[in-house]
């Protein structure tokens, strides 16, 4: 099982060029991660839900979001050994607005355990 936690630094607000170059490459990212592991389940997960810090931020969450839930829409994501997981209801506490807070000492575990339970209740693991 490879769980893959990809675009959230991406600057997928740049415009339609940009997200439809960032969708075609992770497709063939998720289809090479595939021909060298043909019985991996992957599973990509949604961008954390961060803190912005003001509206301009809040958008660029709000757009990375978007797409990749127009890539979920869209089939990106329909190969039977790919999972989406929505993160929507995970709250973490982040030092910097963006990446999780690693003196939180309920973060990692918190995390660790949201993704368990995904993949137990999609059925990858028991």
């Amino acid at each position: 099982v490879v769980v893959c936690g990809y675009g959230h630094n991406d600057m997928l607000y740049d415009g339609e060029k940009v997200v439809n170059a960032f969708k075609e490459d992770y497709a063939k990212f998720i289809e090479k991660f595939h021909t060298y592991y043909p019985n991996a389940k992957i599973v990509v997960m949604q961008t954390l839900k961060s803190n912005p810090v003001d509206d301009v931020e809040a958008a660029k969450f709000a757009t990375r979001d978007a797409v990749f839930t127009a890539m979920n829409e869209e089939g990106y994501f329909d190969a039977d050994y790919v999972y989406y997981m929505q993160t929507d209801d995970i709250e973490l506490k982040y030092y910097d607005n963006l990446h999780p807070d690693e003196e939180d000492p309920e973060g990692h575990p918190k995390l660790t355990e949201y993704v368990i339970d995904f993949l137990k209740d999609n059925k990858i693991i028991k």
